[in-house]
């Protein structure tokens, strides 16, 4: 089979590898129709690493995929042949203590697609996983616009962790960033205010749901937004791994708001004002991926309470997917969400 590849920093090759056989009764054996591209992919793309989860090279990425089954193992009873997926890339054992406690994004022994030292990504012709993380696609649900919800659950997973929205920014307007403003609005909320580098992103944000947009290399956008809520925002998503972002959210926050950390930063510490943080007594929680949020974001979709296929913006096929990383990577020709095919 065709699998692709990091072959060092920077650089992807596409080789022949041995096509995977199921050895579990509750495996199956997919067929992966699409990948999207995520963050995380750019972190191992570009630096080799996040935090202390190091590429050996060659190494697969990819973990926002959809597939066609094509094997079932003995045990397996919810899937058969010819069934479209969605692929939960955090296999959990379901024993330890994280598990049982209904954690099980926090499992002790996690297994992630694509994440060194744990398993190989997607990125590849066939694929072997459990069928407990497989997510049968209703007829509504496209195999391209089903790569999206992984991403979208993180987002419905951010809302957990505060029942009140109220008036809120969104630093970072990417892929996560966008969930995130389209799960907003499913709640009650009051503005939405949206910051980014990259105008086209501020611009697709305006276009479907942002009260109020800024770029904040060109403007303060502290003091813009607190001109237009002077008390200050009750909850704010930073989704850009940006140190920038942080101080942003210190200062935009009222006393006892909220910040939720969605954003994966490339560095290995980031630093907040303690003293405005602790005078604030401001709230903050961290976003780890997403928990039982597959059904919910696979209803939402198939009923059209969420729109974001408009996020796809770029589709290669997967003998382009150095080309596709090299423009994501740049941020160039205003893309947002790139997917490779593999048939």
């Amino acid at each position: 089979m065709k699998k692709v590849i990091l072959s060092s920093l920077g650089h992807i090759k596409i080789i022949d590898a041995e096509e995977p056989s199921i050895t579990a009764g509750d495996h199956v054996k997919l067929m992966i129709n699409w990948v999207g591209i995520c963050g995380s992919d750019l972190h191992y793309f570009r630096t080799g690493r996040i935090g202390n989860q190091v590429v050996k090279y060659p190494f697969s990425i990819g973990h926002e995929a959809t597939a066609t089954v094509v094997g079932t193992g003995k045990e397996v009873r919810n899937l058969v042949l010819g069934d479209r997926v969605a692929i939960e890339p955090a296999i959990s054992c379901g024993k330890c203590d994280q598990c049982l406690a209904g954690r099980e994004h926090t499992c002790r022994n996690l297994t992630f697609l694509g994440n060194p030292s744990e398993a190989e990504g997607c990125m590849q012709e066939f694929i072997v996983v459990p069928e407990k993380v497989c997510f049968k696609l209703p007829d509504a649900i496209s195999t391209d616009y089903g790569v999206l919800l992984e991403p979208l659950t993180i987002a419905l997973h951010s809302m957990s962790f505060t029942p009140f929205i109220g008036d809120t920014a969104i630093l970072g307007a990417g892929p996560i960033g966008l969930c995130v403003m389209e799960a907003i609005r499913l709640k009650k909320h009051g503005k939405i205010f949206v910051t980014d580098l990259i105008d086209h992103r501020l611009n697709v944000s305006k276009l479907h749901g942002a009260n109020w947009i800024g770029n904040p290399g060109k403007t303060d956008i502290v003091k813009s937004i607190l001109a237009e809520v002077p008390l200050g925002l009750d909850t704010v998503f930073e989704c850009c791994g940006k140190q920038e972002a942080i101080n942003h959210a210190l200062h935009l926050l009222k006393p006892g708001g909220s910040l939720v950390i969605v954003g994966i930063p490339e560095v290995d510490h980031i630093e907040f004002d303690i003293h405005l943080l602790r005078r604030k007594e401001i709230n903050i929680y961290n976003v780890r991926r997403q928990n039982k949020q597959f059904n919910n974001a696979i209803h939402l979709v198939e009923t059209k309470q969420l729109d974001i296929f408009h996020l796809i913006t770029h589709r290669f096929d997967y003998s382009d997917t150095q080309q596709a990383m090299d423009l994501v990577d740049k941020y160039q020709d205003e893309i947002i969400k790139a997917l490779i095919s593999f048939n």
